[in-house]
């Protein structure tokens, strides 16, 4: 009884005189008793204030541990942000492994702190809808609100608070983030349509390439499915990704077997881009030779011998297409003819020079007998006419086979 009368007045059972007393402690000289007030006092007033009087994080984090109940947790917790606010996300952590024991609803609980950065980061921990739409609609602060719809992720619950609510702000950024969701889920149904027609494809494709489809063009395919399935967002793909990478594994296989065929397919692309050039520049040296202005044609004779080994070097390796050798074998006949009339012309050269000597000759001749007509002897004259004209004859005749055999081309041969 003695005991009972000498209890300090900070454990006094009339609250105002504990009020009283506290306001004489100190955390330098009473922090043991400010802690036990802090723990134990019923009043949420005193053990506020009791807490408002310690500095130091530490003792409060121990107490923190110690704590019991939902609310002393809250309270507690709240006096460490306002401390050192970089340990509110550590805080939000251990409120997340406290509230497992908790029977009290989490909501209740996030609703009683005063600290409302430390309720935001337990929200953004939090993924229970209906704990966010209580939130939402009942919380004191108004950001702790607009925080809880912000974390809110179904189109159903956000349909609930703007039917439930009464506050504009709230109803404002439920419905902003009701047509965000909407959009988020028009454009997550797009991606799984998306996905499952890339598995499609590559079904398709994973049974290897069809008879009309060139290696090169099954290796395309496959690549435009992988960059489609890339640009998805990953999380709306992931009830394909075992199909996806399963379809992908046997393309990939088909592709190793056909690596060969692959390259075998890029040189038939280059031997193709090769018959082409040697045409082009077949049909340049036609062009020069239709210019008539050539004094000799060594340097279009080597050229050409160049351009068909070439020519027959590309043949090897891909047979070129009927219209690219169609307008090869032209060309090369074109050419052809008109070298072989410069290699006859060449070696003819000396024979015509000779017929133009023998035309100087004859003229002189028939002007020579033109003037012995007038003589006497007419008989004689003429017999050596007549022996003259045959020599033209068969000049003329000598001429006319070397042109035959001369063949010139026209420039319709050209």
């Amino acid at each position: 009884m003695l005991k009972g009368l000498f209890k300090p007045k900070w454990q006094h059972k009339d609250a105002q005189v504990r009020r009283q007393a506290l306001s004489a402690l100190t955390a330098q000289d009473q922090l043991n008793v400010l802690l036990d007030i802090a723990k134990s006092d019923l009043e949420k007033d005193i053990r506020i204030a009791a807490l408002n009087k310690i500095e130091s994080v530490k003792p409060l984090q121990s107490l923190l541990n110690e704590s019991e109940s939902p609310e002393q947790w809250a309270e507690i917790a709240t006096r460490i942000a306002d401390i050192e606010p970089d340990n509110i996300d550590a805080l939000a952590i251990q409120f997340e492994k406290r509230a497992a024991n908790w029977e009290e609803d989490a909501t209740k609980i996030i609703k009683k702190f005063s600290n409302t950065s430390l309720a935001e980061s337990i929200l953004l921990n939090s993924n229970n809808e209906q704990n966010l739409l209580d939130v939402a609609l009942s919380a004191k602060a108004i950001n702790l609100r607009l925080a809880a719809v912000e974390k809110i992720n179904t189109s159903e619950t956000l349909q609930a608070l703007i039917k439930q609510s009464s506050h504009k702000q709230v109803i404002q950024a439920a419905k902003a983030r009701l047509n965000k969701r909407r959009l988020a889920e028009k454009v997550s149904a797009e991606n799984k349509r998306q996905a499952a027609q890339i598995c499609e494809a590559l079904k398709a494709l994973s049974k290897g390439p069809k008879q009309h489809v060139s290696a090169t063009e099954y290796l395309a395919k496959i690549e435009l499915n992988q960059k489609r399935w890339l640009a998805l967002e990953t999380e709306d793909a992931a009830e394909c990704l075992k199909q996806y990478q399963s379809f992908l594994d046997e393309c990939q296989a088909h592709v190793n077997s056909l690596e060969a065929a692959i390259k075998q397919a890029e040189r038939e692309k280059e031997a193709h881009q090769s018959q082409s050039l040697v045409c082009e520049q077949l049909q340049h040296i036609a062009d020069e030779f239709s210019t008539q202005t050539l004094e000799s044609v060594d340097s279009q004779a080597e050229a050409l011998s160049l351009l068909e080994k070439t020519w027959r070097s590309t043949c090897g390796i891909a047979e070129p297409t009927p219209a690219m050798k169609g307008k090869h074998d032209a060309l090369i006949d074109s050419i052809s003819l008109t070298l072989k009339a410069w290699q006859d012309f060449n070696e003819l050269s000396e024979k015509f020079e000779s017929l133009v000597d023998k035309v100087d000759s004859l003229d002189s001749q028939k002007d020579t007998l033109a003037d012995e007509t007038k003589s006497e002897n007419i008989k004689q004259d003429n017999n050596r006419a007549l022996s003259i004209f045959e020599s033209k004859n068969r000049w003329l005749e000598e001429w006319r086979r070397l042109l035959s055999e001369l063949n010139w081309p026209t420039n319709k041969n050209l």
